[in-house]
């Protein structure tokens, strides 16, 4: 799927730039005027950013939301998780890799059309971080009557993430692990 998408990318890219593909174009500024074009085209007061912008942006985090999700599932199939040590321990592990993830997702820069899903989807997977971080927690101390309503919470947040990732059409990032 994401290659059926980065290939529609590049085609729709291929067919953009000026008249003239022999560099005799508008833009003769060398190097570095084709790198600044490049970068700041959104900074430039463009009101329409490239079509693409969308579909690159989304093969970017969706990639890095695999990647957390990927070490989420194999850290899970582990035998730690036969003890309550072993519980606190993987989902300790779990935490840290959602918090990277989540960083790494700040620091992406969405297109206008997908801003505000993006930050839904940040505050849910920050939340669910914050939640395991909570669960290892009451796990350490055996509190197991604090399990459910943090559960609970848990359960809400996956669904929450599940709508706001289909809504943008993501889907790596719609889950964790």
């Amino acid at each position: 799927m994401l290659c059926l998408l980065a290939t529609a990318a590049l085609t729709a890219l291929a067919g953009c730039g000026t008249k003239s593909s022999s560099g005799s174009g508008s833009d003769s500024g060398g190097t570095t005027g084709s790198t600044s074009s490049k970068t700041s085209g959104a900074s430039q007061g463009d009101p329409s950013p490239h079509p693409a912008a969308a579909v690159f942006f989304k093969l970017e985090v969706e990639r890095k939301c695999k990647a957390g999700n990927l070490l989420i599932r194999k850290n899970g199939h582990s035998k730690k998780g036969n003890t309550l040590a072993g519980i606190a321990e993987l989902t300790a592990y779990n935490q840290k890799v959602e918090r990277k993830v989540v960083s790494e997702l700040e620091q992406a820069k969405p297109p206008a059309e997908l801003a505000s899903a993006m930050k839904s989807i940040i505050g849910y997977r920050q939340s669910l971080a914050d939640e395991l971080t909570a669960f290892a927690a009451i796990v350490r101390k055996n509190e197991k009557s604090k399990l459910p309503p943090i559960s609970k919470s848990k359960t809400q947040l996956r669904v929450q993430l599940a709508q706001a990732g289909r809504k943008a059409g993501l889907k790596e990032c719609a889950k964790v692990g």
